[in-house]
């Protein structure tokens, strides 16, 4: 599997929360660099943040809307909508880094606006 199509598999994956087949895309040492999260380093600790993350957004798609790619660099610009568990809608861009040795995930960071998130959550 190219790059290209392990970063399509990872959205959809995402997308559909099937996680045992998001994990076959990283590598078992990868770092996960998230915005306001910290650093997750091992398949374990990035498994375990995908399964908390959306508890807060049930209903959630990921649309990539441009991408920039190197031989083992992908970026990803996103737009993420959701509806939160208490019903908010909720729509912001992000950006995602993916790394890549031997055909996997060595590291992905990503990029998006906590403060802008947490604000679209506060009760109004």
């Amino acid at each position: 599997m190219s790059n290209r199509q392990v970063v399509e598999k990872y959205f959809e994956f995402v997308d559909n929360e099937d996680y045992d087949a998001l994990e076959i895309l990283f590598a078992s040492d990868a770092i996960l660099h998230s915005a306001g999260g910290g650093e997750r380093i091992g398949i374990e600790r990035i498994m375990s943040f995908y399964r908390n993350v959306f508890i807060k957004f049930p209903k959630h798609r990921d649309v990539p809307s441009r991408i920039i790619e190197t031989a083992d660099v992908i970026v990803v610009e996103i737009a993420f909508t959701s509806q939160s568990n208490t019903g908010v809608s909720v729509s912001f861009p992000a950006v995602d880094i993916f790394d890549f040795k031997d055909g996997k995930i060595s590291s992905l960071s990503q990029w998006v606006d906590t403060a802008a998130i947490e604000t679209m959550l506060r009760p109004s």
